[in-house]
């Protein structure tokens, strides 16, 4: 369910078979997208609700976390399957029309908890549930950073500041 964030009045209901995992909402509040791990991911269209496409994810893997590029040009969806990660980036203007093969698939041998873009688009930030960091290059997948942030524990999310100075996890 969604609200109007300053008077509160309810936008739109979103509904799907299974429970949510992560939302993305698009610059423009035109899409609401949703993960769900016995679903799929839901691309909705905001005001209204309607389901503008429904995306199977395949191969065992459950999706954990969808999130907009800056800009919208580009959608994230972090799929897991048991200890196994893959990152799918799909032009989202293509993608709502239909066309769901991903731009770039970024895969890995480990549980990625969070994958978010950083100021840009220019990289990816990565957590786990072994406690490390990664930073990424979006088009190449090549990680550029790794570090044991908080070893033996699983990062359950991180976030950053609003102008991309700082990371907390």
């Amino acid at each position: 369910m969604a609200w109007d964030n300053e008077t509160a009045e309810k936008v739109g209901t979103y509904e799907a078979q299974g429970a949510c995992r992560s939302l993305a909402v698009s610059k423009n509040t035109e899409y609401i997208v949703g993960s769900y791990r016995l679903e799929g991911v839901n691309i909705f269209e905001a005001m209204t609700g309607e389901i503008v496409l429904h995306l199977d994810i395949t191969d065992s893997y459950k999706a954990e976390y969808v999130e907009f590029s800056y800009g919208d040009q580009e959608l994230l969806i972090l799929n897991a399957k048991g200890d196994k990660s893959r990152i799918d980036i799909y032009d989202f203007s293509k993608l709502i029309t239909g066309e769901t093969k991903p731009l770039r698939t970024i895969s890995f041998d480990e549980e990625i908890t969070q994958a978010s873009y950083g100021y840009l688009n220019e990289k990816l930030y990565l957590s786990t549930a072994g406690g490390k960091m990664y930073i990424v290059d979006p088009e190449s997948g090549e990680i550029q950073v790794e570090a044991k942030v908080h070893p033996g524990y699983t990062i359950f999310s991180f976030s950053f500041s609003k102008d991309f100075s700082m990371l907390a996890s």
